[in-house]
């Protein structure tokens, strides 16, 4: 008995040893793996069909990357927390398919940021609709008209957001330089997508068509003199003239005690051309 005893005993042990002996695995995200989340819930999404019929009603969840906000892309699919493999949106999208989406939540992220009646919930709300929206559109899903619930949104807002999207897209692509990310893995994949405005230059040019003026150039003074914008130049990513453009200035506010010939100045701008010159 003594002996089976401490045979047990030995075995108890020797198992022990073994168990404590194991490597114990640390999971760490590689670099271009990144931490993807449902972080809280924000309302109901109502996954309506282009038939009119409600295919299913989504509790859904403010999507974020590392805390930064993101977007379900495929209404089709549930999401799982967990880490994803990011990658470049044009990877998996044309330059076209993403400006739609980038300029769309430009124009709800503008509209939200001056309609304070609408809370940060509401905002993503219409923010995630209308990516499925416009994903819908380009891969035929047939949801054209995926919505929020109207006890989250009103179908009067959601109307005019969403129309004013489609508006300022068409009104603004080639204004904006857009790009994304799309982080894969295991769920529903998820998106991120922005828009930068272009920005150019101008340099203003003293000319007149007024002889007497030139006469006395030297009291003709640009400094202290202020101009409105009356037209967006486009440009590409590094400012330069990205289409041919035509801009027009007025001046608002004459140079105290200077002399100027008024009016609205127009000019053209040739692609590549980095600055313009306007009669004064």
């Amino acid at each position: 008995m003594n002996k089976l005893v401490k045979r047990l005993l030995t075995g108890t042990l020797a198992i022990a040893t073994i168990l404590t002996a194991l490597p114990v695995t640390v999971v760490h995200a590689s670099g271009n793996q990144y931490w993807t989340e449902s972080a809280e819930r924000v309302g109901y999404i109502e996954h309506v069909m282009n038939d009119g019929s409600i295919k299913s009603t989504l509790n859904e969840g403010h999507m974020k990357v590392e805390g930064e906000t993101a977007y379900c892309v495929d209404i089709n699919k549930n999401f799982k927390n967990g880490y994803k493999t990011r990658y470049d949106a044009s990877s998996h999208m044309s330059s076209d398919q993403i400006a739609d989406i980038a300029l769309s939540l430009e124009y709800i992220k503008q509209y939200t940021a001056s309609h304070t009646n609408l809370n940060y919930k509401q905002g993503y709300l219409l923010e995630q609709c209308v990516v499925w929206q416009r994903l819908s559109e380009q891969l035929g899903w047939q949801c054209d008209n995926v919505r929020a619930s109207y006890n989250e949104i009103s179908q009067a807002v959601q109307n005019k957001v969403y129309a004013g999207a489609k508006v300022f897209v068409k009104a603004n692509k080639g204004c904006y330089e857009c790009g994304g990310y799309i982080y894969t893995g295991e769920g529903q994949d998820i998106g991120q997508f922005w828009a930068k405005l272009n920005v150019g230059s101008e340099k203003v040019k003293k000319t007149s068509s007024n002889s007497t003026l030139y006469r006395w150039q030297r009291q003709l003074f640009l400094e202290g003199a202020t101009f409105g914008e009356s037209h967006i130049v486009v440009t590409d990513k590094n400012g330069q003239f990205s289409t041919a453009s035509s801009w027009a200035f007025r001046k608002v506010n004459t140079n105290a005690g200077k002399s100027s010939e008024d009016g609205v100045w127009f000019g053209t701008s040739e692609p590549d051309d980095s600055k313009g010159a306007l009669p004064m």
